[in-house]
Formats: C-alpha cells, sequence, structure tokens
C-alpha cells in the first residue's frame, strides 16, 4: 500500500509540472591550488537538461549564506528565470580552514587552471553533459568581479561573464590583459552602486566596449554589500541567459 502511495505521489508531481531543485555536493581535490575545494550543483526547473546553461559563481560559501539561491528558486519557480544549472564553488582551503580568496582571484593563472582543467571536468562529469563556452557563464563580486574581468581576457572556456562592484586595483596587469586579449563576442554585465566600486567599474566597461562585446552596465543607488547585490540576481542572471 505504501508503494502504490508514492507512485501516485511521484506522478502527481509530474503531472503538476512542478519546477524542482536538485543539489549534488562534493570536495573537489585540486593539483592547480594543491588543496581541496568545496562546490555545491544545484539544478532547477524540470525541462529538458540538454537546455539548462550553466552559472558557475565563485564565493559559493557566501553567496549561499545570504541567500542567493532561494532568490534565484523563487525566481525560476514564478517562470522569471529558465530553469538551469547554478554551480557554487568554495573558496576555503579544503586542507588549511582559511579563505584564499585574496589569492584566487588576484588574477591567479593556477586559479585559472583549477577551472578550465579541473572544475568544469569534475562538474560536468557529474552532471553528464559538456557546456559549451556560449551556454557557460561565470559570475563574481567584488574581488571576485576582479577575477571574472581576468577569466574575460584569458579563458575560453566562457562566453558570459556578470562582474558585481568590481575591485580591480590588486591586479596592476588586468588592464593590459584585457586589452590584448583576442576574445570575441563576450556578452558581460557589470554592476556598482554609489557608495561603491564606480572607480573601478568604469574603466572595464569602457575598455570592454572597446572591444566590442555587448556590455550592460548597471548603476544603482546602493553599497558594497549583499543589499545592493541581493537586488541585482534575478535581472543579471536573465542578461546572462538571453
Amino acid at each position: 500500500m505504501k508503494h502504490i502511495i508514492l507512485l501516485y505521489t511521484c506522478i502527481l508531481f509530474i503531472l503538476s509540472g512542478c519546477k524542482k531543485t536538485v543539489e549534488d555536493s562534493f570536495s573537489a581535490k585540486s593539483d592547480s591550488l594543491n588543496t581541496e575545494i568545496e562546490v555545491i550543483i544545484r539544478e532547477t526547473g524540470n525541462s529538458d537538461q540538454n537546455q539548462k546553461p550553466i552559472v558557475y559563481f565563485t564565493d559559493g560559501e557566501e553567496i549561499l549564506n545570504h541567500g542567493v539561491f532561494e532568490k534565484i528558486d523563487s525566481a525560476t519557480e514564478a517562470d522569471s528565470l529558465p530553469a538551469a544549472y547554478y554551480v557554487f564553488v568554495g573558496s576555503m582551503n579544503g586542507i588549511t580552514d582559511t579563505n584564499e580568496r585574496e589569492k584566487y582571484f588576484f588574477c591567479n593563472e593556477e586559479y585559472l587552471s583549477f577551472f578550465e582543467n579541473e572544475i568544469i571536468k569534475a562538474v560536468e562529469s557529474r552532471i553528464g553533459r559538456s557546456f559549451s563556452p556560449d551556454n557557460r557563464s561565470l559570475a563574481g563580486i567584488s574581488f571576485g568581479g576582479m577575477n571574472a574581468a581576468f577569466f574575460a581576457a584569458q579563458s575560453n572556456a566562457f562566453n558570459r561573464f556578470a562582474m558585481l562592484s568590481p575591485i580591480t586595483y590588486p591586479c596592476t596587469e588586468l588592464n593590459a590583459k584585457i586589452a590584448f586579449s583576442e576574445r570575441k563576442d563576450l556578452n558581460i554585465y557589470i554592476s556598482s552602486g554609489h557608495n561603491d566600486a564606480e572607480t573601478y567599474a568604469k574603466p572595464l566597461v569602457e575598455m570592454f566596449n572597446s572591444k566590442g562585446y555587448h556590455v550592460e552596465f548597471i548603476e544603482t543607488t546602493g553599497g558594497h554589500d549583499f543589499d545592493n547585490w541581493n537586488t541585482q540576481w534575478v535581472h543579471m542572471l536573465k542578461f546572462l541567459h538571453h
């Protein structure tokens, strides 16, 4: 009888068209970084898996701890966002238990290698699908935005980027990397609040525009915090998914 009830419940769930969220978490051993990194994959929606794009977030722990995924999930249930895969890549060193974001995000070639040669393969192997660069996005906040700008100049793995309040001063070679990059047809979202990172964001916008990329620059009244960033996720993801 219990099995019949369970089957009936599953049928009702499928027929109702309810959207689902599926989570997979694992610890990725990295030779590039000589550590282990925690990764959480969340799949939203019940549409064809082969149609879903994928978005990677750096600062995975902070992003999740500030309720970002709940906003994404709610927007997906309301049909404001399409079904997608979201990957939250931690910045904690799994061996020393220290936050290494200021090491990883400062135009670090080893962190770039970690993404291109290790984490993307590990994640997409678990999903069972390889994504094209045009269906793969990278999003970062603050120094993570600087990292996204560095990846935009250096990596062929992503064609879509989001940089919320990018702070770029620690990477003195970033402008040259962007200027001499041969990457084409990129889609880039950049934002800054009036009490935030305008000093760094606007020059990035000018450089990316000069490369002929599709750039959307959003100016808010907010500051350098999640109160500002949490108002942007849905709009940002609509841009990335377009």
